[in-house]
């Protein structure tokens, strides 16, 4: 693989005759490149995004330039690194019985609630599916007295 500096001129240049295909998107400025290189050696350049239509470009289009960094603003010097003192942590207190002793009561109380809801639960699925047997009785007694 050869690197260059500028790969679409010296690409353009290897292939004079030819057609360029750019994946084209408005947020990417290497199409907006690409398509003025196009311009400016004459060649026909056609968007893969919309269906190999031809993208014609503006009269005003130019290549972008790299921004350079004022001489002002660019040092070599480094910064002197700051170090922070690391905060303590705090340790890791276990509880005391008589919060452990409350954390498990808390839990049983718990427990027990889910067991009599369950149980409420299961008495009356068995209400009503002894209900719903008597009333399927009922209902073929009188189909059969009709």
């Amino acid at each position: 693989m050869v690197e260059t500096v500028k790969p679409i001129d010296e690409s353009i240049k290897a292939f004079k005759e030819s057609e360029v295909f750019i994946l084209w998107s408005d947020e990417d400025p290497d199409c907006a490149d690409a398509l003025a290189v196009c311009k400016t050696y004459g060649l026909a350049s056609y968007d893969l995004c919309d269906g190999l239509s031809k993208i014609t470009p503006a009269d005003e289009i130019k290549r972008s330039s790299t921004p350079v960094m004022p001489a002002s603003e660019a040092s070599t010097e480094k910064t002197p690194v700051v170090e922070e003192e690391e905060e303590e942590e705090e340790d890791y207190e276990e509880p005391e019985d008589e919060e452990v002793e409350e954390i498990e009561e808390e839990e049983e109380y718990e427990d027990a609630v889910d067991d009599i809801y369950a149980a409420i639960d299961s008495f009356v699925n068995l209400i009503v599916e002894r209900l719903a047997k008597k009333l399927n009785a009922l209902t073929e007694d009188m189909e059969q007295n009709k």
